[in-house]
C-alpha cells in the first residue's frame, strides 16, 4: 500500500511545499515567515505520515477489512471517464488548457488590487456604523502626517516667515480642495498666526506676520510657557515642521491617490527652500499593501513555474 501511494503523495506534498515556499520572496516579514514555516510543516507532515503508516501497517494488530460496496459508483464512473478522455485526447486537452491559460492571463491584466480595511466588515457592524457616524458628526478624523524640511543651513530656519506663510497657504489650499475631503489641518503656522492675532490689537487677522523678528518674539514667548507643545509640531532645531491633515477613511489606493494630490499641492504652494514628505501610519499602510500585492504576484509566478515543472 505504501509503495503505491508514497510517490504520488510525495509529489502532491512537494508541489504544496513549493507553493507556500514561494512566499519567501515577499518583502513583508510576516508573509515570508508564514511561507517558510508552512512549507517546512507540510514537508515534516509528509515524513511523519509515511513513517507512522509504515509502523501501523507492520503492527500485528493491524487487520485489513474487505472493501465495502462503493456508495459513489456514479462519481467513480465519471472520474474514470475523465481519465480515459484525458489520455485518449491529450492534444485537445493540452490545447484547451493553453487557451484557458491565455484567457486567464489576459484577464489578470484587468484586475485592480485594493484593500479597504473597513470594507471587510458588514455594513451593519458597530465599528463601521460608528466610524461613518463620526465622520458625519465631526468630519474627517484620520490623521495624515506631513513633514516640511528646510534646506537652509541657518539656525531655526523653520521660523522664517516665508516658510511659515508658505505652510499656511499650503493648509488653506488643502482645505479648499473639495476632492480631498480635508476639513482640518494643523501646523506651526497656525500657532504663529494665533500668537500674532492675540498679541496684536483688535482686528488683527489670523495670519503669519511678515516680520521675522515678530515671529521669533511670539514663538520665544510661547516656548517659555511650561505647557507649550512645541515638540508636537517642530523639532528642537526648527528645521523639520509637522503638518497634520484630517482625511476621510479610504482604501489603500484612495490614500495613495490622496497623498499624491497633497504632495502636488505642496509643490505649488510651499517655497522652494523646503521639501515635503508624507509620513506616519497612512504612507506605511499604503506601502505595506503594495508590498503584499507585489509579493503575492511574484510568489504566485514562482509557484506556477515550479509546480508546473
Amino acid at each position: 500500500a505504501l509503495a503505491e501511494i508514497v510517490l504520488p503523495c510525495f509529489f502532491t506534498s512537494v508541489t504544496t511545499v513549493v507553493g507556500f515556499g514561494a512566499l519567501v520572496v515577499s518583502r513583508v516579514a510576516v508573509v515570508r515567515d508564514f511561507g517558510l514555516f508552512a512549507a517546512v510543516g507540510i514537508a515534516l507532515s509528509f515524513l511523519a505520515t509515511v513513517i507512522a503508516a509504515a509502523f501501523a501497517f507492520g503492527s500485528p494488530r493491524f487487520r485489513l477489512r474487505p472493501p465495502s460496496e462503493s456508495k459513489s459508483a456514479r462519481f467513480e464512473r465519471f472520474l474514470r471517464w475523465c481519465s480515459r478522455t484525458s489520455v485518449n485526447h491529450k492534444e485537445a486537452v493540452i490545447g484547451a488548457s493553453c487557451l484557458v491559460v491565455l484567457i486567464a492571463g489576459y484577464g489578470m491584466t484587468k484586475i485592480e488590487t485594493d484593500t479597504f480595511s473597513l470594507g471587510f466588515l458588514p455594513e451593519s457592524h458597530v465599528v463601521r456604523k460608528d466610524t461613518e457616524e463620526l465622520e458625519k458628526l465631526v468630519g474627517s478624523f484620520t490623521p495624515l502626517e506631513l513633514v516640511v524640511t528646510t534646506t537652509s543651513k541657518e539656525v531655526e530656519a523653520g521660523k522664517d516667515p516665508e516658510v511659515l506663510r508658505g505652510i499656511h497657504a499650503f493648509q488653506k489650499a488643502l482645505e479648499a480642495d473639495p476632492s480631498l475631503g480635508i476639513q482640518n489641518t494643523f501646523s506651526a503656522a497656525d500657532v504663529a498666526a494665533r500668537l500674532h492675532q492675540v498679541s496684536g490689537s483688535d482686528g488683527t487677522p489670523f495670519e503669519v506676520p511678515t516680520s521675522a523678528a515678530m515671529v521669533a518674539q511670539d514663538l520665544e514667548l510661547y516656548g517659555s510657557d511650561p505647557d507649550n507643545q512645541t515638540k508636537d509640531f517642530a523639532d528642537p532645531a526648527w528645521r523639520r515642521l509637522r503638518v497634520t491633515a484630517a482625511v476621510p477613511v479610504l482604501s489603500a489606493k484612495g490614500y495613495q491617490a490622496l497623498i499624491e494630490k497633497v504632495l502636488a499641492i505642496g509643490k505649488r504652494t510651499l517655497p522652494a527652500s523646503v521639501t515635503l514628505e508624507a509620513t506616519g501610519y497612512l504612507p506605511l499602510y499604503v506601502k505595506m499593501i503594495d508590498y503584499v500585492v507585489q509579493s503575492q504576484v511574484s510568489s504566485f509566478g514562482w509557484a506556477f513555474v515550479m509546480v508546473f515543472l
